[in-house]
């Protein structure tokens, strides 16, 4: 109906990586990766959310902006994908959720 489907905002998300990472345009793939969140919200899946959420702000966010910003949102990708029994995208927004405030110097206690 809406021209989307459950596979189009990941897929936005990819190609945001690769505009950044392999065409260097980093601030077009900040853009489409953010497309691709506000394309998931059509859907009305907390599966996509958490897919596409993750993956944003592993594969694209962190060139654009700072990355302390995308902690809260991959703490939700989290606790999206454990509803749904996405144990992939679950684990790796803990890991990322878990690693980046250690690359950020934060002190872990």
């Amino acid at each position: 109906k809406n021209g989307v489907c459950s596979y189009s905002p990941p897929a936005f998300v990819v190609w945001g990586m690769i505009s950044g990472s392999i065409f260097g345009d980093f601030p077009a793939g900040s853009q489409l990766a953010e497309k691709a969140i506000r394309m998931q919200e059509l859907l009305h899946s907390k599966g996509v959310e958490a897919i596409t959420t993750c993956r944003a702000h592993i594969l694209v966010f962190h060139h654009t902006s700072p990355l302390h910003e995308s902690i809260a949102p991959l703490r939700a990708s989290y606790k999206n994908a454990m509803r749904v029994g996405d144990t992939e995208t679950a684990s790796l927004s803990l890991c990322s959720e878990t690693s980046f405030p250690f690359m950020l110097g934060k002190n872990l206690e």
